[in-house]
């Protein structure tokens, strides 16, 4: 059965998008029921080479990526890796790519790694040089219209910002009236500004994000608040009632860095009546004045140390455990260390409501594991060992293969090729014709069964090695056990030896050890 790849693309992840990406699916299973079929699929633009399915299709293909000096992604040839099919196809041109680089791409993969790229719609393929230059214009002409149709956009903007004209219609706070070009007061999420607003004014923006995702507000798509999210809105003039412009230009539409921020003196602000302020402006400006006030200022607090354990101290959730300072517990002028999840600093305790540690109980801990530390990982070293040899034991010992024999076979043919050759030197002009075809027939199997062997050997080599690797190991840890003593770690030494320290309640903790 033939083994080929399917390239499906769709421009946007909208709903009769979606559907065609579907409907393209279906085609190209139906039309190639009989072969062995490795679907790939996008949602994203085709002017870029930055998408996920199309690089690991050009990955299976045998290619590797690599970026140009002026930002494009293009592909070179791996050496070693082999392609996964031979053919490669495509419902239209348009799906691949709408990028005149792509011809560099097909020839490539034809002409290093055999691979073919069939398009369906134009009934074309890569390997025929006839097509190429066909291919080449048709990539050409989309290439063009795409150019056009960012020059009309660009045109189009230069008109709205004169126009003062809204353009990003789906911002928490407001519903967009189409019709009017307006911003009306959604006033559930009128609200969650106002408490975000009134918040941030003496909070600084992981506390006022904790504080509002505790109040169980949520974004317009329903997320988390974060504390980017939250200077995203509370920097923005659309929220006094000004409608903003020109904060992004274009750079280059076929490079993967296609646009730049433009700087903010640079940024057209506008007072928009056509946008119902949520906020007042003197509340928006003091917020502005605490915002820039608190960066000046900069983390002067004692959380900026650096500790031994950081990185090391895990939640069960996944987060780090950060460590915080409380500079006043009850009247006493007394500061006191603890940690907690990195998720439920910067979400709140709806995210993840793991307990607080104190430093003291980490650390009394740390002192009783390092002391008993030899035998804990004794324990853990015999553990790994009986893992690593039943992997061992698990390698399959069906796969024994007879290369001598495939060998000796080998030989047979090529003294058959011998004799048939002197034959056909000796023999007359139609008797050659007849011997022809059975040299060629000959070479035929020679060369499936010198492929054989080359495979037979590649498996042998690679078992051979990966047990090797896992005897190896196994000798290392028993000579580990071997060497342990029951002698005391200092806390560094130990701390070197931890992956992790995962706290699953303030009385359940589970270490991790560095045992590779």
């Amino acid at each position: 059965m033939n083994n080929i790849a399917c390239y499906i693309r769709v421009s946007t992840d909208k709903i009769d998008q979606q559907k065609s990406l579907e409907k393209q699916r279906i085609l190209l299973q139906e039309q190639y029921k009989d072969c062995n079929i490795s679907m790939y699929s996008d949602t994203g633009t085709g002017t870029s080479f930055k998408r996920k399915g199309f690089k690991k299709l050009l990955f299976d293909c045998g290619l590797n990526e690599k970026i140009l000096k002026d930002g494009r992604l293009t592909f070179e040839v791996d050496a070693i890796r082999e392609p996964l099919f031979n053919e490669i196809v495509v419902i239209n041109t348009s799906r691949f790519a709408r990028n005149i680089a792509i011809i560099d791409i097909l020839r490539i993969l034809w002409d290093y790694k055999k691979v073919n790229v069939k398009f369906l719609d134009v009934q074309k393929n890569s390997n025929n040089p006839s097509d190429m230059i066909l291919l080449q214009m048709f990539f050409t002409m989309a290439e063009n219209e795409i150019s056009e149709i960012s020059k009309r956009t660009k045109r189009g903007n230069k008109t709205t910002i004169i126009q003062n004209k809204i353009r990003n219609n789906s911002i928490f706070g407001w519903d967009f009236d189409r019709e009017t070009n307006s911003l009306i007061a959604n006033e559930e999420e009128k609200k969650v500004v106002e408490f975000i607003f009134e918040t941030a004014l003496t909070n600084g923006l992981k506390n006022t994000a904790k504080l509002v995702n505790e109040k169980g507000y949520r974004t317009k798509k329903g997320n988390l608040w974060t504390d980017s999210t939250i200077k995203t809105l509370i920097t923005n003039p659309k929220y006094k009632g000004y409608n903003v412009r020109n904060k992004f230009e274009s750079i280059n539409l076929f490079t993967e860095s296609r646009s730049k921020y433009v700087k903010k003196e640079n940024w057209v602000v506008m007072k928009n009546d056509r946008i119902e302020p949520l906020v007042s402006e003197e509340l928006w400006d003091k917020v502005q004045q605490a915002l820039n006030k608190r960066c000046i200022a900069g983390n002067k607090g004692q959380n900026a140390r650096i500790y031994d354990t950081r990185g090391k101290i895990k939640c069960k959730c996944g987060a780090n455990y950060v460590r915080c300072v409380t500079t006043k517990v009850a009247n006493e002028p007394k500061d006191k260390h603890y940690l907690i999840c990195g998720h439920k600093k910067k979400y709140g305790k709806n995210y993840c409501r793991a307990e607080n540690i104190t430093v003291g109980i980490l650390d009394s801990f740390i002192e009783e594991q390092r002391k008993s530390y030899y035998k804990n990982i004794q324990l853990q070293t015999r553990v790994k060992i009986m893992q690593l040899e039943k992997e061992i034991d698990n390698i399959s010992k069906d796969e024994v293969f007879s290369i001598k024999e495939k060998e000796q076979e080998l030989d047979v043919l090529r003294e058959k090729l011998d004799k048939l050759l002197d034959t056909f030197l000796s023999s007359s002009e139609t008797m050659q014709k007849l011997v022809e075809k059975k040299i060629g027939e000959l070479e035929y199997h020679i060369k499936r069964l010198e492929l054989e062997i080359y495979n037979i050997k590649s498996i042998y080599a690679d078992k051979e090695k990966h047990l090797r690797q896992l005897n190896n190991k196994i000798i290392k840890l028993k000579q580990e056990l071997i060497n342990s003593t029951d002698k005391e770690l200092t806390r560094k030494e130990w701390l070197d030896k931890v992956d992790k320290i995962v706290i699953e309640s303030k009385i359940s903790f589970n270490v991790v050890y560095n045992l590779d």
